[in-house]
């Protein structure tokens, strides 16, 4: 099986590159941002950002914030840290087991949509070799005013959110 990872900014059209590619290749596309908000849903997940940060957001529905996760880590470098820190490892280990799942089923191909992935995998070879010998990663780059229309409307994010992200562009 041929492991493509694909990184870029916030709105780079990642997600959209990697199902294409995958389509196109009888592949399948493994989505980090899925594993995260299933990660976000358990509860020794929350308990542990909970303890880690001092706090975590939840809506009226009692699930996770999101944004306002986001908002709380972005405008605090060391609480960025910690979350990455809480959350990378366990992304890593799920997008191995279904790496491991798809070579199970002869998947020719699949496609990591991880927009840290170098960051993830921390250029280490044990985590390369874990992610079935990685054989490319590729930067979608986007286009900045996409992006920002992007990130405003799919992910429904403020226009000051939206600001706030801007250094993660493309």
């Amino acid at each position: 099986m041929i492991v493509v990872g694909i990184v870029g900014g916030i709105g780079a059209g990642k997600t959209t590159a990697a199902r294409l590619l995958a389509e196109k290749g009888g592949g399948v596309a493994l989505e980090a941002d899925r594993i995260v908000h299933d990660l976000l849903a358990e509860p020794a997940i929350q308990a542990r950002i909970s303890a880690d940060l001092g706090t975590l957001p939840r809506r009226s529905d009692g699930s996770v914030d999101r944004e306002g996760l986001a908002r709380d880590a972005f405008s605090d470098d060391a609480a960025l840290v910690r979350l990455e820190a809480i959350l990378h490892p366990p992304v890593l280990v799920r997008l191995r087991a279904r790496l491991e799942e798809a070579q199970a089923r002869g998947t020719p191909l699949a496609v990591l949509d991880v927009p840290l992935l170098l960051e993830i995998i921390g250029l280490k070879p044990e985590n390369v070799k874990a992610l079935h010998n990685l054989a490319a990663v590729y930067i979608n780059s986007g286009q900045l005013d996409k992006a920002r229309e992007t990130i405003q409307q799919i992910r429904k994010l403020n226009p000051e959110m939206a600001t706030e992200l801007e250094s993660y562009l493309v």
